[in-house]
């Protein structure tokens, strides 16, 4: 009986894997719009009508074009509704999850490692971010398409043609194009005959990566040639190999300041010693993975590094001790869930096969597990609905009074709380701007909470918290 249950599981355990996730995450999809949100809506219908809008860069200086195109198709196929959009983010999670283990079984990782790593990528809660924030799907979309592109490279080198490599670059640059992340996947078509073992054939290895250097480098002249945004954070110094180390470690304990500010000191003591324990675990969980010489992991150790890489590079004034960064880094992070899911299954499957009753030993921790995600879960989706909820009593605001501001070119919006305003629609007016378009349909431009005189004619709007409403 023993022997048959354990079986069924190992042959339905994706479905209960898909099945708990959609549990978890279907009452806590968006309703609304907030933020960025309503910047991607804008891009996405704009190119829908003008293609070659997707040239054009996004008020942060992003490079998105296929990202762009995914949010015009949903404006155009459901308008205005949130939440069917955030079924198909919820739809590419579950879909990340069936590309990793179809990846984890090609590259002949051990079914329990392949279960565990499913079950962790799948439930996260550092994931949550990227399911239950619509302008995160760029990293949901970026991962399913690089995913699909290592499938693409194992059958690449097992039977070497040019359509094979032509698939490869097409999802990568697919992957590239959703978020500049993606271009990872040149790495890793670069190291995989490598961590396999160095069984290639050379000319179909020469020839598809200096195709593919080809096309990369293509790419990364044009992204540079039209960048229009200078980050000043981001800087190659001698702190990015301490930042790559800093967030493997986060990956584990991802801490915010929001979450730690709120602990008692001897909770910060025990999380501090828990992480401290964490940043030098990692290097040695890392050699580890080198000496077992086993392909599925030494290739999601690369992963983690390159995956990593593109956060490491920006100055996060963070030391390998700190509890967290000054800055919120959990939704750039989905991208290198699946190596941590990996690690997590290899220690995992380790500790199984030195139970005698692994049945005992998996429910209470995989209990537990869940009960923390539902609460992270619910915690972070609770922020996310009170701006959903605050951004559609403005939006529909906008629209009741619109015939008293829409002939208006120039729009003053101001606030009775004005940081409070500006956290919930940003610090940038585009975001207003955009809301106040898709209300009335025209181009306004806004300013916030301006005083000072101007010679144009503005019409001044201003929202009043206590009374919940706008008056002109």
């Amino acid at each position: 009986m023993r022997t048959s249950l354990s079986s069924f599981f190992q042959q339905y355990y994706l479905y209960a894997i898909l099945g708990g996730i959609v549990l978890l995450y279907l009452p806590h999809l968006p309703r609304f719009f907030f933020a960025d949100d309503w910047l991607w809506l804008d891009y996405g219908q704009a190119a829908l009508a003008d293609p070659l809008k997707l040239i054009e860069r996004s008020v942060y200086g992003y490079y998105r074009p296929l990202y762009v195109l995914y949010m015009g198709l949903l404006h155009a196929l459901f308008g205005l509704k949130a939440f069917p959009m955030a079924l198909a983010n919820l739809g590419i999670h579950l879909l990340n999850c069936i590309l990793l283990r179809q990846l984890l079984v090609r590259l002949g990782a051990d079914r329990y490692i392949t279960m565990i790593a499913t079950l962790f990528f799948g439930f996260y809660f550092l994931s949550c971010t990227s399911v239950a924030w619509l302008s995160a799907g760029c990293d949901l979309a970026m991962l399913a398409c690089l995913l699909g592109c290592c499938l693409a490279i194992i059958t690449y080198y097992d039977h070497p043609s040019t359509p094979r490599w032509l698939l490869v670059v097409l999802l990568g640059m697919a992957a590239t194009l959703c978020k500049e992340n993606g271009l990872a996947w040149m790495g890793l078509f670069i190291a995989y005959p490598f961590l396999k073992g160095g069984e290639f054939r050379r000319r179909a290895y020469t020839v598809g990566i200096l195709g593919a250097l080809v096309v990369v480098a293509c790419y990364l002249v044009f992204y540079f040639a039209t960048r229009v945004v200078v980050e000043k954070e981001l800087l190659l110094s001698w702190d990015t190999p301490m930042h790559l180390w800093y967030f493997s470690v986060y990956l584990f304990v991802p801490l915010s300041r929001r979450f730690v500010a709120h602990l008692d000191n001897s909770l910060k003591l025990v999380l501090l010693a828990l992480r401290s324990a964490l940043v030098l675990a990692i290097p040695v969980m890392c050699w580890w993975v080198i000496v077992r010489k086993k392909l599925s992991e030494r290739f999601f150790l690369v992963w983690l590094v390159f995956l990593l890489l593109p956060i490491a590079l920006f100055d996060w004034g963070v030391g390998l001790f700190d509890l967290y960064p000054d800055l919120s880094a959990s939704r750039f992070m989905y991208g290198a869930v699946p190596a941590a899911a990996v690690i997590v299954g290899i220690v995992g499957a380790s500790l199984l096969k030195k139970v005698a009753r692994p049945i005992w030993f998996v429910l209470p921790v995989l209990a537990a597990g869940l009960v923390v995600d539902f609460v992270v879960v619910e915690k972070v989706t609770a922020l996310y609905r009170y701006k959903q909820e605050t951004t559609e009593v403005v939006f529909r605001q906008l629209v009741d009074t619109q015939e008293k501001w829409s002939d208006c070119d120039n729009l003053i919006i101001g606030a009775d709380d004005s940081t409070t305003f500006k956290y919930l629609f940003g610090q940038q007016p585009e975001v207003l701007e955009r809301m106040c378009y898709f209300a009335c349909g025209r181009r306004i431009t806004i300013q916030l909470d301006a005083n000072e005189k101007t010679s144009r004619p503005w019409c001044r709007l201003r929202w009043i918290t206590d009374k919940g409403r706008f008056e002109i």
